[in-house]
């Protein structure tokens, strides 16, 4: 196996910036704040199995506003129903 040790002095090659974005639903709990986390599926090629806010990479077609806004409402009505869905059968009530 091949490594890369960086010299002193030197810097990292310049990566290009990927945009991407994220939802976080927060809501009051009986106990304090409730968040919405995700597990990764395991065989994803990035962070397999890592707890993780909902959200990814920008797409080319999230470039137009009306897009992006109607499908992030998509995305923040379908974690509402899971959560509210999930809650019902938490065995931390």
């Amino acid at each position: 196996m091949s490594e890369t040790v960086a010299q002193p002095g030197s810097q990292p090659a310049a990566r290009p910036v990927k945009d991407a974005s994220t939802v976080m639903l927060v809501r009051d709990g009986a106990h304090g704040p409730e968040v919405f986390l995700q597990r990764r599926v395991g065989e994803m090629a990035f962070a397999a199995g890592m707890t993780v806010f909902p959200g990814g990479g920008v797409d080319p077609s999230d470039a137009s506003v009306a897009l992006a806004l109607a499908l992030s409402l998509i995305h923040i009505l379908l974690c509402l129903l899971y959560f509210s869905f999930i809650s019902l059968f938490s065995p931390y009530h």
